[in-house]
């Protein structure tokens, strides 16, 4: 990934410098005429698709976030009852569905919030560990894999759910994934660069978000009610089921539509 670029990505400007998000830089080395038209043209690209959303939505239009929800997360179930008033849930078979039916699934579920809307943001919870993705069965994404023919739906996948995400507000986008420590390892750090480098020409972040620091609570707290979370992940590996109310933890709050979208074939 170019150091600026990077740059961006890793300190993002304040609001008021929202302009900074399209100054890319490709390097001294790379400064040639093709180039600099290249990022120009990404540049105006964005603009124009920021300027047709915020044309279907409105000025005063917040987002929603969505939170993708692998089958094979213990109770996931269970998840879809404790996600926030703004966060569309979308829980997926991990052993049948395809990458494809997985963006269909969010699509469909923006659509019904708002047509033609697009996430805020998007958590990916899903089974990994340190330097690998387990989204779906055959598909265990490290970086060696990325460079695979049979991996295309992967790279696909990825560069699609970028543009997913609104253009409305470049501060909150990201894809956040949760669930394991991603970057417990030099190849779980290699594997983020790598997916960040597929969000362009999108100005979204990969982050992979942990329990073990404030502001990854912080993150977690925005999809799904962490107090919640906590009392299912304590008894995820039990058969024991959980009951909110009983917990004293108040009642659950519905998302408008259906709970859950289940995407099968």
């Amino acid at each position: 990934m170019e150091p600026r670029r990077r740059e961006l990505w890793e300190n993002p400007p304040t609001p008021a410098t929202r302009d900074a998000y399209l100054a890319w830089n490709y390097g001294e080395n790379l400064r040639q005429p093709e180039h600099e038209f290249q990022v120009e043209l990404d540049q105006k690209k964005f603009r124009a698709a920021q300027h047709v959303e915020q044309m279907h939505t409105g000025d005063n239009f917040r987002p929603p976030r969505v939170v993708l929800i692998s089958s094979k997360i213990p109770k996931c179930h269970l998840l879809t009852k404790i996600y926030k008033d703004d966060v569309i849930p979308v829980l997926y078979d991990f052993d049948s569905n395809s990458f494809t039916e997985l963006l269909d699934a969010i699509t469909r579920r923006l659509d019904e919030f708002k047509k033609n809307c697009k996430a805020r943001s998007i958590m990916v919870l899903c089974q990994g560990g340190p330097g690998y993705i387990y989204l779906l069965r055959n598909y265990a994404v490290t970086p060696q894999k990325l460079h695979k023919p049979s991996y295309r739906p992967v790279v696909g996948f990825w560069r699609a759910m970028a543009g997913l995400i609104s253009k409305l507000s470049p501060l909150e986008s990201a894809i956040h994934i949760f669930g394991f420590n991603l970057v417990g390892n030099e190849q779980g750090k290699q594997l983020v660069l790598m997916l960040q480098s597929l969000m362009y020409p999108n100005l979204v972040r990969v982050e992979p978000v942990t329990e073990e620091t404030d502001e990854g609570r912080d993150i977690v707290n925005q999809y799904l009610n962490y107090g919640r979370y906590k009392i299912l992940s304590k008894d995820a590996n039990t058969t024991k089921e959980v009951d909110f109310q009983k917990e004293g933890i108040g009642q659950v709050k519905r998302f408008h539509g259906p709970p859950m979208l289940r995407v099968a074939r």
